[in-house]
């Protein structure tokens, strides 16, 4: 008998999947799913939650193992790499749309304190992976606008909002390391929308401007840093060299007009 050969798009690129050995017909693990897997290459058991994976081995298991029934024996090709699965059990989980809110606050609250220990060991990638798995329970939250509810659940939606906001500051933190200036303005402008006067990232917006050589933009965040905290050295620093940048190029502006007229 022929074997079951299927693809499927994954943010980890295109995954191959040869069903070996189909399993029983019924449900299959989703997120937070607790599963009892083989990994028969290795002769290895192994017991993996679903979406608390901290490895890029481990997120590529996380986007696999949903696909599979139990009892089922798998080959996973991604890229060049492959590896064969055997999924003996898992325990049912529950959809997002199923979580209450409040379920969902304390399932981010978790993955962010788990993201805050990975980004002090330098674990960078790790970490974004957590805060962002905490924003999207975040925002699925549904909250009417129009009425503007005080509490859902029993719980504040201005700590939703804060804890958005620490999120995204943690989340440009991860990228700030990593000198990936463009996206660390993206994510520190969601930031001031909770709150505009996070010195944190009103700091890193002025860094990544002035890396992006957006001048005009560096020296505004620069200058709202030092008014909240006057006394902060290294935006003063900053702030001066971004000072000359600006004077330098209002010179060349001059010069280029003083040129025009003189033709």
């Amino acid at each position: 008998m022929s074997r079951k050969i299927e693809e499927f798009d994954s943010p980890h690129g295109r995954i191959g999947k040869e069903i070996i050995s189909p399993g029983l017909f019924g449900s299959k693990p989703i997120e937070n799913s607790i599963c009892d897997i083989n990994h028969v290459d290795l002769n290895e058991s192994i017991k993996i939650t679903i979406g608390q994976q901290d490895s890029d081995f481990g997120r590529i298991l996380d986007v696999c193992i949903p696909t599979m029934s139990k009892g089922e024996t798998s080959k996973f090709t991604v890229k060049e790499y492959s590896f064969t699965l055997l999924l003996h059990s898992f325990t049912e989980g529950k959809y997002i749309y199923q979580l209450t809110p409040e379920d969902k606050y304390n399932l981010a609250l978790k993955h962010k304190d788990v993201g805050v220990d990975l980004f002090k060991n330098n674990r960078n990638k790790d970490a974004a992976s957590r805060f962002s798995k905490a924003l999207k329970y975040l925002h699925s939250i549904p909250i009417d606008v129009a009425k503007k509810p005080v509490e859902l659940d029993g719980i504040l939606v201005k700590d939703i909002n804060t804890l958005k906001g620490t999120l995204y500051n943690n989340l440009a933190s991860c990228y700030f390391k990593n000198q990936s200036w463009t996206l660390v303005i993206d994510i520190c402008n969601r930031v001031i929308n909770y709150d505009k006067d996070n010195v944190k990232a009103l700091y890193k917006l002025g860094v990544s401007y002035k890396h992006d050589k957006n001048y005009e933009k560096s020296y505004e965040s620069f200058k709202r840093v030092l008014e909240l905290e006057p006394n902060n050295k290294a935006c003063g620093e900053h702030l001066k060299f971004v000072e000359s940048q600006l004077k330098e190029s209002q010179k060349n502006i001059n010069d280029l007009v003083k040129r025009m007229f003189v033709a």
